[in-house]
Order: C-alpha cells, then structure tokens, then sequence
C-alpha cells in the first residue's frame, strides 16, 4: 500500500476503465442506430447482416473518441462489439430520447460545429464533420421520423 507499483496499478485499471465506458458508447450508438435504419433490428440481426455497416460506423466513432478525447479503443474493436451483439441476439435496437443526449446526440453535439468559421485574424476555415457516416444515418432517421428534429436541435 502506498507503494508507486500500486498507484501505477491503479492509474492503468482507470485508463482501462475509460476504454471500455467509451467502447460502449460506441457499441450503443451505433447498433442501436444501424439497427433503427434498417427498421428497428435486434442487435445480433445487425451484427449478422449489416456488420460492414455498423463496423465501419463503429471505426468512425472509435476514430473520433481517439482523437477528441486522447483515448485509443483496444485493437479488434469490430468483432468483439459484433461478439458482443450476437450475445444480446434478440435484445431490440431503438433510438431511445431519453438515452439520445449522452449516445448520438453526444457525437451530434459535434457534427454541428462543421462549416466555415473565420479566426479572429479574419481568415477562413472550414471545419469538417468528424462523423459523417453517423450524421448521414442521424438525418436519414430524422426524415424517417425515428428521431425528432427538437432532439437534434437540442443537441
């Protein structure tokens, strides 16, 4: 107790910790997206028949949490959150309002920064969205009425 191994312990179990809350971020917001688009599927169906979908999208959110918030995801990220869905096989996807603030709308939050700004030296520049595949499914379930625009404004 009290010794630098312990506390070097610790810091580490913290780090991994970190890891696996925003791992499953991304594994919720995207089955749960990817599942909804393609008309409200059950985790192990999304991870069965639109795994290169909701793999890519994973990738994208895994890729911005690492360089939002300095947090790399383990390596193998895909098959072991598709591993996972297929545990929760018949568990339903849904776009859930009260869980939207802290899963899509968190990475949403973001998209709305995209577009041109000027510094305060005047010079332009544009701000890409750092999740477009996620933006692209957020608004195609907006026009489909499986997320309210109030929602996405409140973002």
């Amino acid at each position: 107790s009290g010794s630098p191994r312990g506390i070097l312990c610790r810091e580490a179990n913290q780090r991994d910790a970190r890891r696996t809350t925003l791992e499953k971020l991304v594994f919720v917001t995207a089955y749960n997206l990817v599942g909804a688009a393609h008309g409200g599927l059950s985790m192990g169906e999304v991870a069965g028949k639109h795994g290169e979908e909701v793999g890519a999208m994973c990738r994208e959110l895994a890729s911005f949490v690492r360089y939002t918030l300095s947090v790399s995801l383990f390596s193998g990220l895909d098959d072991r959150l598709a591993d996972y869905a297929r545990t929760m096989e018949f568990l339903p996807t849904r776009l859930d309002a009260g869980a939207f603030p802290f899963t899509s709308g968190y990475f949403y939050r973001y998209t709305k920064m995209a577009g041109t700004r000027t510094t305060p030296a005047g010079i332009k520049v544009e701000i890409p969205d750092t999740t477009p595949l996620h933006t692209e499914y957020l608004l195609e379930a907006r026009d489909r009425g499986l997320v309210g625009k109030e929602l996405l404004d409140a973002a």
